[in-house]
């Protein structure tokens, strides 16, 4: 994960994917949130750009489709226009993404499978609010959560409930977006997923500076960085310390502002 600079104040759930966990706050960007363990991972490449890497991947996935259907593999088709639609995203292009996704879900349905159909709909909810459709991403994310609560997977719901407070966050729903927040905290606990953990913490603390709400904030960030701190993760201690170094500026407290952004610089060249 990697610290990002702040303008006017902490960001939220942001950040592009690398994205592994979140979407874009407002103002400077944050890590994007809990980390979603239904991602796909594509092909790589060696020494190549990302963007040379993600035009590998996706001629690569896009000739084990035509090779699937060929041979009338649902399940394989499955596959690849889920891979697809995840490279898509990854490589900034949600509408093409939306299609495969789409197709994905008509798949998923017709072969009945449940896991499939549960991640399809989240990644589809993804996709949504990447697109700005936020009422469309809430669906998806509500049909997804039902799945995986009928499937009995709480890292799913986690999920799912993670990126549906990042998609009221990117609306402004800062109330809605605290809910779902505080509804994923519980189950990243019971599954000690300490990363997405320290993740939830630091959207709260986003969501509650929106708000206004400085002194608990900091509380979320302050957890989020004991997190980071027994982690030894150089990435997620220059964030949260610029999150602070934010607030105590907003709070008019300069002195502890200039301490804490001194030691998100000093994270950040120890990362590096």
């Amino acid at each position: 994960m990697s610290a990002s600079q702040f303008q006017s104040g902490p960001g939220g759930p942001g950040g592009r994917r690398g994205r592994r966990g979140g979407g874009g706050g407002a103002g400077s960007q944050g890590p994007r949130g809990p980390r979603d363990p239904y991602a796909s991972q594509g092909p790589g490449g060696g020494g190549e750009s990302p963007e040379a890497q993600h035009d590998i991947a996706i001629r690569m996935l896009q000739r084990a489709l035509a090779e699937s259907q060929e041979r009338g593999d649902k399940a394989g088709m499955l596959t690849s226009h889920t891979s697809l639609a995840v490279a898509l995203l990854e490589a900034s292009h949600p509408q093409e993404a939306l299609e495969h996704n789409q197709r994905a879900l008509e798949l998923a349905e017709e072969i009945k499978d449940s896991v499939a159909l549960a991640t399809t709909h989240m990644r589809m909810g993804q996709i949504q609010s990447d697109l700005k459709n936020h009422t469309e991403a809430i669906v998806s994310y509500e049909r997804a959560l039902k799945l995986f609560q009928e499937l009995g997977d709480t890292p799913g719901t986690a999920a799912v409930y993670s990126r549906m407070g990042e998609a009221y966050y990117r609306e402004g729903n800062y109330d809605q977006a605290i809910n779902r927040f505080l509804q994923a905290l519980p189950l990243y606990r019971e599954g000690d997923d300490q990363v997405a953990i320290a993740l939830t913490h630091s959207n709260l603390g986003a969501a509650r500076y929106h708000q206004g709400q400085y002194d608990a904030a900091l509380e979320e960030h302050r957890a989020a960085l004991a997190i980071w701190q027994r982690l030894n993760n150089a990435g997620g201690l220059a964030t949260t310390y610029n999150y602070l170094a934010a607030i105590y500026n907003a709070q008019g407290r300069y002195d502890l502002a200039m301490l804490n952004y001194g030691l998100a610089s000093a994270a950040l060249v120890r990362k590096h």
